[in-house]
């Protein structure tokens, strides 16, 4: 749920329900230079777990990136869903989770992500980094 103040807090509009499914974390929504609001979120995806199945609190995070504008009375925001950051689950433990995000002085943003780890193996080399970059 998401309600707005247009008076600083003193009043609040309407509660509205956001369609970002049942099973996320929210984090920090970002005012870009356009105006616009980039809101990322962890949405467990536990389908995709190697271990789906195998245990009932099985985790596995995508982040999605959700973009808002303002209404034009400023009643609210509408989102409309963006881009999906995964790893396949050879690469993660549990996926990709808690985005941060800021916009560069040329427009791009820049990503930080954490990532739980797949140790190495005798089959497998492993990726033992806890970050992920991207700049878009």
């Amino acid at each position: 749920m998401l309600q707005v103040s247009q008076d600083s807090g003193r009043t609040w509009g309407e509660a509205e329900e956001l369609n970002f499914r049942n099973d996320i974390v929210s984090f920090t929504i970002l005012k870009l230079v356009d105006g616009k609001l980039l809101w990322m979120i962890e949405d467990n995806q536990s389908s995709l777990s190697a271990v789906s199945g195998l245990k009932p609190d099985t985790i596995f995070f995508a982040c999605r990136a959700w973009l808002g504008s303002w209404r034009s009375d400023l009643s609210g925001i509408d989102w409309e869903q963006g881009g999906l950051v995964q790893v396949p689950n050879s690469m993660g433990s549990q996926g990709v989770g808690e985005p941060q995000v800021c916009q560069l002085s040329d427009g791009r943003l820049y990503a930080i992500f954490r990532m739980a780890i797949v140790l190495p193996s005798q089959h497998a080399p492993g990726y033992p980094f806890s970050k992920a970059l991207q700049c878009f």
